[in-house]
């Protein structure tokens, strides 16, 4: 109805049920009343109680393999997805220059909608895809699609952790952008997005970085929610006291919970399970009392990550960490959800040992060799019936997964009423009830 209310116009407004009669025109004003209440509530059910600092976007819809136009949203598809998502942050976060002209087709429809960008440039395998990445940069900025709505760039992303590049490899990548970006008179910050991980193996990223930009997610240390967020305030304690020492901010470029989904070594995902915006609710507090800026993953569920020959991989769990769902419905856990503290975290200041180490260096003869440890990238888009081999797509991942380490102080929980599940069906009839009432409206002034 009105395009699920999303584009509903008041200023010309016909109703099916309205005979063409001079008895039965209703006035304009209160047929633009009830229009104005309706995409209200509308917009009210695509929307969270609070803004959140920014959110991951990506703009694909297909596999690899896929034409461009089943790979890649359209221009329109993706206008629509900016629109709605500046009802709930003012910030949105890519992932490349190239994988379907993301940038050149996001960047114009953020700025319409009134959203910054924090730019990403997608890094494989010994450097792969990086001249490609950048000769897109330098056009972007030639172009001017590159301007002051774009407030950030990654270089990579958990290349390091994938051990795709050395921190070496990654450093020089990361200051041969800087240079190009500095030289355009551009003034945003350049970084290395990785896992936490990462930069307390190897501080020098953190020394060159103008920002340090990690991903963490207790989802994927198989932690359950009740004291996630005093698990992750304590990962990230000597993190925090390096940055200080470095005279750097931290940034969150990933962090989430996903909906649906069983994997091993993952938290429980569930729509029904309080968890899924409980994590919200504890990280959005955490977050803004630590002054950070972060990027929520993700916007959109993707059902097109799938692996159909293991019904419990991964990539199975990673369709599911969307706010949205694939047809742009928020989902009911998040539209229900009343923000506010429940945990008062008990802090660490990193400056002595924790029970909550973080983890030592992968264990390999040189960085590049193959590790014991789990890869950071799911098989996202494998074909059916294909291998399983790890995904070096730039479709993004939620896979920051560190081991497991064990808890530490608990926190304290505060009682709260963090609203329960409704159903979309609620909604719906919501609805209808408001669509009843400007129907008997009509009746009355006939």
């Amino acid at each position: 109805m009105f395009e699920a209310l999303g584009g509903c116009s008041c200023d010309a407004i016909l109703l099916p049920w309205a005979p063409p009669t001079s008895h039965s025109q209703i006035s304009t004003h209160t047929m633009k009343a009830a229009c104005i209440a309706l995409a209200a509530l509308a917009t009210a059910a695509h929307a969270l109680d609070v803004k959140l600092s920014g959110i991951n976007y990506n703009p694909r819809k297909g596999a690899d393999w896929d034409a461009d136009d089943a790979r890649c949203k359209s221009v329109d598809e993706v206008r629509a997805d900016m629109k709605l998502l500046a009802a709930i942050t003012s910030n949105i976060r890519l992932y490349s220059m190239t994988d379907c002209n993301q940038m050149e087709i996001v960047v114009p429809a953020a700025k319409e909608a009134g959203l910054t960008v924090w730019a990403g440039m997608w890094i494989g395998k010994d450097g792969a895809g990086f001249e490609s990445e950048k000769a897109k940069l330098s056009s972007l900025i030639e172009k001017k699609i590159i301007d002051s709505s774009v407030v950030g760039l990654h270089v990579g992303s958990e290349t390091v952790y994938r051990q795709d590049l050395t921190p070496k490899q990654a450093i020089e990548y990361m200051q041969d952008v800087k240079k190009l970006i500095v030289q355009a008179g551009l003034k945003f910050p350049v970084t290395i997005a990785d896992i936490g991980d990462s930069y307390m193996w190897y501080p020098e990223l953190a020394a060159a970085v103008d920002i340090i930009s990690i991903n963490q997610f207790p989802f994927w240390e198989g932690r359950p929610v009740d004291g996630a967020i005093q698990f992750m305030a304590d990962r990230v304690a000597p993190l925090v006291k390096l940055a200080k020492e470095n005279n750097k901010q931290i940034m969150v470029g990933e962090t989430g919970w996903a909906t649906a989904g069983k994997a091993k070594a993952a938290g429980e995902a569930s729509p029904e399970n309080a968890a899924v915006s409980a994590w919200l609710n504890d990280f959005h507090v955490f977050a803004t009392e630590q002054q950070w800026r972060y990027y929520y993953f993700t916007s959109f569920d993707t059902p097109w990550k799938h692996n159909a020959d293991d019904p419990n991989s991964e990539a199975e769990v990673e369709n599911h960490f969307g706010l949205f769902d694939s047809t742009r419905q928020l989902k009911p856990c998040y539209a229900n959800l009343n923000v506010k503290k429940r945990v008062v975290i008990i802090k660490d200041d990193g400056s002595k040992p924790t029970t909550t180490p973080f983890n030592a260096k992968p264990k390999t003869d040189t960085l590049l060799n193959t590790t014991t440890s789990s890869s950071t990238k799911p098989v996202a888009t494998a074909k059916p019936g294909s291998p399983t081999t790890t995904s070096s797509s730039a479709a993004g991942s939620t896979r920051a997964t560190m081991t497991p380490a064990p808890s530490s102080s608990p926190s304290t929980v505060v009682p709260s009423n963090l609203a329960g599940t409704a159903t979309s069906a609620a909604t719906a009839s919501t609805l209808v009830s408001m669509a009843v009432l400007v129907a008997s409206m009509a009746a009355l002034a006939m």
